[in-house]
């Protein structure tokens, strides 16, 4: 998604409190009647984290894991980082980390969060959309602890983005979309290829089953 749909420039926002600490999210509730049609206000990051102060804790307890866990040396890229909830969580455990966020507004919270959070010499918003060709506007020189992407079904483009420094990434942490798109099973094999194994958020190993709508893989290398 390019734009919000509904026309909006600007979407309201509200500072709640979170686990991270206090954030400023949209305000999903003014925009929540919306019909049909992509709207940055009400996405559900916002909506989860204004209602219950923190985003999926099956998926964030994993990444808290591989953070707590990995090298402060290492870069940790948020692909479709919003609001910046992983962005903040990895800043504020010592990481660099570089930020990409296309949604114009969205990523004008996402700085707004970074800032409150004094985190500004920590991290780099790169305001881009990911698609065909994304190149990352930046030279990787170092490994990368952690590369994350909720892309609503470019993951492909993302992981590609990576593919010059793959060999020095030690976690990928990935919403898979089949409801999107039919090319996850090839990205995933291709990855499996590479060295890494897949689970599931609860540790469990995947068992390559697309068959539900939206699943989000840990990928890491070598096996537990």
């Amino acid at each position: 998604m390019t734009h919000c749909e509904h026309g909006h420039t600007r979407h309201k926002r509200i500072c709640v409190a979170t686990d991270l600490g206090p954030m400023y999210v949209f305000d999903s509730f003014e925009y929540e009647d919306l019909g049909p049609g992509w709207c940055p206000g009400r996405h559900a990051v916002c909506d989860r984290l204004r209602v219950e102060g923190r985003w999926e804790a099956v998926d964030t307890a994993p990444i808290r894991k591989i953070l707590e866990n990995g090298s402060r040396n290492n870069l940790v890229i948020d692909f479709g980082a919003h609001a910046g909830w992983y962005t903040l969580m990895a800043a504020q455990l010592g990481y660099m980390v570089w930020a990409i966020e296309g949604d114009p507004d969205a990523a004008h919270l996402l700085r707004a969060n970074i800032a409150m959070h004094r985190l500004q010499d920590r991290v780099t918003v790169f305001e881009d959309w990911v698609d065909t060709g994304y190149i990352l506007p930046g030279v990787v020189g170092r490994d990368v602890e952690l590369v994350k992407s909720d892309l609503e079904g470019a993951e492909r483009y993302a992981v590609a983005a990576c593919k010059p420094f793959l060999d020095r990434v030690h976690h990928m942490y990935l919403e898979i979309s089949p409801v999107f798109a039919d090319y996850y099973p090839d990205m995933v094999d291709d990855l499996l290829a590479d060295g890494f194994t897949a689970y599931y958020p609860d540790n469990r190993l995947f068992n390559d089953d697309y068959s539900l709508t939206q699943i989000n893989l840990r990928l890491s290398r070598g096996v537990e």
